[in-house]
């Protein structure tokens, strides 16, 4: 025996089949429809429910406060294409998580994989540890906590990344990016196999909380600047704090910090 919520949405639906539901009508059959996960169908409904209400009315003749409706229907409709895009990007994250059980997927399609599942707030399928230019293995660098390119330059067995010394592997996603450096500028090298550059955080002054955008500017108006605690880079020795950290650019996961990036921008060694 049908309930009564059955029975309510059978009315709407053939009040919206016949053409003779009205706006109100329309939002109900599209609010039933979402409630049963019908999410393409409640889209449609809003959308006609949407189409019958001018937005410029503010009353109805029955009393019903249109301007209202009409922004809450505004909000179902965007809920429901949020759903939608969801599912889609679900989809499609189910049908590359099958074919990387059947072997490694391609650089671009796990990078996609990894973006579908930070968006979708899933567990990663976390990219392997392989050079970004020959696809290689990957070791840690020995001096800094950086990767380098395993090959070892023997009988030609060469690659760039051999001798990296600002590459790092994100511990969140597996990226490798490369941190701030003199010779990019922050800008990314265009040539095959280069990683993505890190993104800096925006330093903040510690003595006044404030931002900062060039040291050299700020120390000249800092209220704090004249105090003789106002700090002083460990590297060059200059007033502030120049060190910066570096986040992933995929993931926003802190993977190193650049020790002064004024001493880099003047061009000191």
């Amino acid at each position: 025996m049908a309930g009564r919520g059955d029975q309510e949405l059978a009315a709407l639906e053939r009040e919206a089949r016949a053409g003779s539901a009205d706006a109100e009508g329309l939002a109900r059959l599209g609010q039933s429809y979402l409630r049963l996960g019908r999410v393409e169908e409640a889209r449609r409904a809003f959308e006609a429910a949407k189409a019958k209400l001018p937005s410029s009315l503010v009353h109805g003749d029955d009393g019903v406060e249109l301007a209202t409706l009409w922004d809450e229907l505004i909000d179902l409709i965007a809920t429901c294409e949020g759903r939608l895009a969801d599912a889609q990007k679900g989809s499609r994250r189910e049908e590359l998580v099958a074919r990387l059980a059947q072997g490694p997927l391609p650089v671009a399609e796990h990078d996609e994989l990894v973006r579908l599942e930070l968006a979708l707030g899933l567990e990663l399928h976390v990219q392997p540890a392989v050079c970004p230019a020959c696809r290689g293995p990957l070791v840690a660098d020995a001096v800094g906590l950086g990767v380098r390119c395993a090959r070892n330059g023997v009988e030609g067995d060469l690659c760039r990344h051999m001798d990296a010394d600002d590459l790092f592997r994100c511990a969140c996603c597996g990226l490798v990016v490369r941190a701030w450096s003199r010779e990019t500028q922050g800008r990314p090298v265009a040539q095959p196999g280069e990683p993505p550059v890190g993104l800096l955080r925006r330093s903040r002054c510690e003595a006044c909380g404030g931002p900062v955008q060039s040291w050299a500017n700020h120390v000249r108006h800092c209220p704090k600047a004249k105090t003789a605690d106002f700090p002083r880079c460990v590297a060059c020795h200059q007033r502030g704090h120049h060190g910066r950290v570096v986040d992933c650019p995929r993931c926003r996961t802190e993977v190193t910090k650049v020790t002064c990036l004024e001493r880099q921008k003047r061009g000191v060694p």
